[in-house]
């Protein structure tokens, strides 16, 4: 018997990574744990938008589904600064976040 071993490659088509989202905004305060974020999708999806990650200080806190532009951030740490950031996520995977 003769055994052979093949390799496939799986590829995203022609979707890449996306662009940041942009014009993220907020509602509420830090201090009063939990705030409203709104953005606009990217201005370069490199494909289809599938969800959103949404981050603070730097930690995943949620996903939203593609056609979802908010979130509600809720049990923010005791601070009166935060930094809250986006990234839109394709076939390819999770693309470039918010400054």
């Amino acid at each position: 018997k003769q055994w052979y071993q093949r390799r496939v490659a799986i590829t995203a088509g022609n979707q890449g990574r996306p662009g940041p989202p942009n014009e993220v905004t907020s509602e509420g305060k830090p201090q009063h744990n939990s705030i409203r974020i709104s953005w606009n999708p990217p201005p370069n999806p490199n494909g289809i938008i599938t969800a959103y990650h949404i981050y603070v200080n730097g930690n995943r806190v949620g996903v939203t589904e593609a056609d979802k532009c908010n979130f509600h951030v809720k049990d923010l740490p005791h601070s009166t600064s935060v930094k809250i950031q986006v990234a839109g996520v394709t076939k390819a995977g999770e693309g470039e976040l918010t400054p």
